[in-house]
């Protein structure tokens, strides 16, 4: 991809803090700090009833001569419609499937290339995992139907764009470390987490948890059951994932970090080398690819390690005990 040639970077569908990491590493990495590019469309969206608000830790002005923020599909079709023809695009997105981004411009008849970022684990799944994801994160027996005839159209009518994209991920596709980009998202995160003034103590063990109880596949019972079994000793720490509801953790005797930080920056923040114990999970294998910390898998209780691919169970058993 050359991107001394592009005229506008539109990035979509930020549903999370990691997804627009992604999006800022490869900038950082191809367009340094300079303005080369005529404007950034930068459009984000959240993850059940988790607003993101990432826009604060990334500093996306400095690749663009404007940098232009859009609420909503309505919003990001009208900035599209307002691209010249001549112009170079290039769409940056976590989503296998950006629909409404590639229809618009599509329909505005401009040049444009794409670039797939990571989601996280979903990025390495396939066709049955991708299908799994989007009835599993529909609430409703309806929105779940409805979200699997959604996905079956849209693979269909952006296929052909999808199937030229370039990838921007971690891994390759035998399951190696992509070296240029982790340095690349190790870089961004040393240069974010040198402007966070947060104090974040040292812990000996840090919980990286996940939203089974909230997806309705655990009851809370039973989900902080199989955390209290781990049996683990010293200083603990519980990061819940953003769309968790903190106050099921009251009384597990823990520390509950309640604050805006992802996982990634509260690791990078800390002067010790915590143990990390998680499900299977995106901030499974980013504690360990780059923080090189032991990561321990909860094997009782992962509610989602079955499910996963034969490459993302690879990548998961690979980054953990």
């Amino acid at each position: 991809m050359n991107v001394w040639n592009l005229k506008v970077v539109i990035i979509c569908i930020v549903n999370s803090w990691y997804h627009g990491l992604g999006a800022y590493s490869y900038l950082l990495e191809t367009l340094g700090r300079k303005k080369q590019v005529e404007k950034i469309i930068f459009y984000s969206g959240g993850f059940f009833d988790a607003k993101v608000s990432c826009l604060s830790f990334f500093d996306f002005d400095q690749f663009g001569e404007k940098f232009e923020v859009v609420e909503g599909w309505a919003e990001l079709d009208g900035a599209i419609g307002r691209i010249s023809s001549d112009d170079e695009c290039l769409l940056i997105t976590p989503s296998k499937l950006p629909y409404y981004a590639v229809r618009s411009l599509v329909n505005n008849d401009l040049k444009f290339s794409m670039l797939l970022v990571e989601e996280g684990i979903g990025s390495y799944g396939g066709f049955v995992q991708d299908i799994k994801a989007a009835v599993r994160e529909s609430r409703g027996w309806r929105r779940k139907i409805r979200a699997l005839f959604a996905y079956g159209y849209k693979k269909l009518v952006i296929s052909k764009y999808s199937a030229s994209s370039e990838k921007w991920l971690n891994f390759n596709s035998d399951g190696s470390l992509n070296d240029r980009v982790v340095k690349a998202y190790r870089k961004a995160l040393v240069e974010i987490s040198s402007q966070i003034d947060e104090d974040i103590p040292d812990f000996d063990v840090v919980f990286l948890t996940s939203p089974f109880v909230e997806l309705g596949l655990q009851s809370k019972e039973e989900y902080l059951t199989s955390l209290v079994k781990e049996g683990v000793k010293g200083r603990v720490l519980v990061k819940p994932h953003p769309i968790e509801r903190i106050n099921k953790y009251e009384k597990i005797g823990f520390t509950v970090y309640s604050g805006g930080l992802s996982s990634e920056l509260i690791l990078m923040s800390m002067f010790s080398k915590p143990e990390v114990y998680c499900f299977s999970s995106t901030s499974l294998y980013t504690s360990k690819i780059f923080f090189d910390l032991k990561v321990c898998r909860m094997k009782e209780g992962d509610k989602f390690y079955s499910s996963l691919s034969r490459s993302q169970k690879k990548i998961i058993d690979l980054c953990s005990v």
